[in-house]
């Protein structure tokens, strides 16, 4: 018996021991989560600072869920704490952002700060040479575009070199810079200076290996802006359009400008997250151009001739043209496509033919005649058949141009005058025998009058009157037996006035009034038997009352917005239900039950949004009170404001 009482007792210990061991497991769970927000965010804290060597900043923290199963946290703004009460701390140009993923039990963090750090190390790489060309007074605004993997901008410009030199890659991740250069253009020789210096840097640029994929937009700007509290000055000017001329007023204050204050404001005083809106505001650009790389241009949608920037006069001002000899000429076009076309006198004139990616394949060909299209033009599907055809007259499209689908079948025939349509266009179905599926009638490019809509069958499914390029009048939409089912009348593109919804045999259902796009008015819908199924009555959109009805005629649900009273009815006719909502507030509302045998009064339950146990009363069939609750009512019903 003894021995049986202490293998009891240690079954008792050991299932208390193994009790205690569940509640501190369970309370260490329970902790966990409820501090998993302030771990995730130390995890994140940790991850950067082994990351770049340095304490971060980190703002915005929160958890984001796209699903019950995928949770994550998300630091909107980081940066290094070194940056606190620095202007980079107010540049979103310096600014990255930081997660934390949650796979199970377990925190993975990442950052895309390493997109900062390069667009800085590409400043880093490119700024000596930039000031040794133009001089001190240069800034930078970098974008390293894409996927990355290394940090560093030059290992990661190799790591992109190597990509592009082993696969096919049509526009790759590209960089975008944005140069600013500080000086002045008094006259044409100050222009060609800043032509030949540009095209010493692209040449820099080129021998970097790291050409292949870049946009550059390289501004000079009056440096007179740089003075002392310049904005003050010009802020107010009369512009004449000669930047030399309106900015004289800042010759004495740029004078007695010191070297330090320009540099204070090169440094500190700009902002490369506004750079552009900062520029535009002073209105002081000289010159202005953009290079971009040869492979990037092959897959621009802009068909220029391929500038491959080998002397100085390739560096193209805005309003200038790229020199080209007489002959054909290569041009970019989209997705490694490209034309080829004929030049005279630095302008297209002859035929011009559009290649695939092969060289192999004509995709389009027309003729030029002094850099306008005029003549036939003629447009291809990449197995060689015919997409399109027509005619050009100074540069736009005049007269029938007809679309075809690859089998051959006419897809449509559009009218163009002076490049616009007109008159009526015709669109078909792919098939053997000509089916018209749609008509439309232009004016001046413009839809205006009737547009028509076919069933394959070549029975009428819809028609539209248009008024410029908005539905304007009446529209009808009809079924495959010819029977309209929908009217619906139009001003300006908006609904309005009356729409009528029918059945498969012509019976109205529905009817409904809109003003300026919203229903306005009364609405009806109709049982099939021709009996009221509902009726609302709604203004500039909002609902304002709503009766439903059963078959036989009774009414089911009435609501009236306005009174903020809602009653539902059995089909008897008998009241079941009713709600009577606070005027002033949307959670707060009484709900009576009524029985359905006899109409009596069962329940009377009162509701304030996220208030449970509020008071309820019940009544018997004489209307008594049973349950007691009176004083919890009353002071319900001190702030209620009811109509009832």
């Amino acid at each position: 018996m003894e021995e049986d009482g202490i293998k009891k007792i240690f079954i008792y210990a050991i299932r208390l021991i193994a009790g205690i061991l569940l509640f501190i497991n369970l309370l260490d769970t329970w902790m966990m989560f409820w501090t998993r927000s302030s771990r995730a965010e130390k995890k994140l804290e940790r991850y950067l600072e082994k990351t770049y060597g340095e304490e971060f900043y980190i703002g915005h923290f929160g958890k984001r869920r796209i699903n019950k199963d995928k949770v994550w946290y998300e630091a909107g703004i980081i940066f290094p704490k070194s940056y606190l009460g620095t202007y980079k701390q107010n540049d979103e140009y310096y600014w990255g952002t930081g997660f934390v993923e949650i796979k199970g039990m377990y925190l993975d963090p990442g950052d895309n700060f390493g997109a900062v750090v390069l667009n800085e190390g590409a400043s880093e790489f490119f700024l000596p040479k930039l000031k040794e060309l133009f001089g001190d007074n240069v800034y930078t605004v970098f974008d390293v575009q894409g996927y990355y993997e290394k940090r560093n901008f030059i290992e990661e410009m190799e790591r992109r070199k190597e990509a592009f030199e082993k696969y096919a890659i049509t526009n790759g991740n590209p960089t975008i810079g944005k140069i600013f250069i500080f000086g002045r253009v008094k006259d044409e020789k100050d222009k060609e200076w800043y032509r030949k210096q540009i095209f010493e840097f692209v040449k820099f640029y080129k021998e970097s290996g790291y050409f292949n994929f870049v946009t550059l937009h390289i501004n000079v700007i009056d440096e007179r802006i740089l003075a002392l509290n310049s904005y003050d000055y010009i802020k107010n000017l009369k512009r004449t359009g000669n930047v030399n001329e309106d900015l004289k007023v800042l010759d004495e204050p740029f004078k007695n400008t010191t070297k330090e204050t320009i540099e204070y404001e090169l440094e500190e005083g700009l902002s490369k997250s506004n750079i552009y809106e900062i520029m535009n505001n002073y209105g002081a650009y000289l010159l202005t151009t953009t290079v971009t790389s040869p492979k990037r241009l092959m897959a621009n949608t802009e068909k220029q001739p391929i500038n491959k920037y080998e002397k100085a006069n390739d560096i193209l001002f805005e309003g200038e043209k790229l020199e080209v000899k007489d002959g054909v000429v290569r041009e970019s076009s989209a997705d490694e496509k490209y034309y080829m076309t004929e030049y005279k006198s630095k302008e297209r004139n002859g035929v011009s033919k559009q290649y695939d990616s092969t060289g192999k394949i004509v995709l389009w060909e027309g003729s030029y005649k002094d850099d306008k299209l005029e003549g036939l033009f003629k447009e291809y599907y990449e197995d060689g058949s015919l997409k399109s055809e027509g005619v050009y007259k100074n540069d736009k499209l005049e007269g029938e141009v007809k679309n075809y689908y690859e089998n051959g079948n006419i897809k449509s025939k559009i009218i163009y005058k002076n490049g616009l349509e007109e008159g009526k266009a015709l669109y078909y179905y792919n098939k053997s025998e000509v089916i018209l599926e749609k008509e439309k009638m232009y004016k001046g490019g413009k839809l205006n009058g009737k547009s028509r809509e076919y069933y394959s069958d070549g029975t009428l499914a819809k028609e539209t009157e248009y008024k410029n390029d908005e539905k304007d009048g009446i529209e009808k939409e009809y079924n495959f037996d010819g029977v309209c089912e929908r009217m619906t009348t139009f001003k300006a593109g908006f609904r309005n006035g009356i729409e009528k919804i029918y059945t498969s045999d012509g019976e109205l259902i529905e009817e409904s009034n809109y003003q300026n796009g919203r229903l306005h008015g009364d609405v009806k819908k109709y049982y099939e038997s021709k009996k009221l199924k509902f009726y609302g009555v709604y203004k500039e959109g909002r609902e304002i009352r709503k009766e439903e009805y059963y078959y036989n005629g009774k009414i089911k649900e009435m609501y009236d917005y306005d009174k903020r009273i809602r009653k539902i009815y059995s089909e008897n006719g008998i009241l079941v239900s009713e709600t009577i909502y606070d005027k002033t507030k949307d959670f707060k509302w009484i709900e009576k039950e009524y029985r359905e045998d006899d109409g009596t009064l069962h329940y009377i339950h009162y509701f304030e949004y996220h208030k449970p146990a509020l008071p309820s009363q019940e009544f018997d069939r004489d209307g008594k009170e049973i349950t007691r609750k009176t004083p919890g009512v009353i002071k319900f019903l001190e702030n209620f404001e009811g109509n009832n």
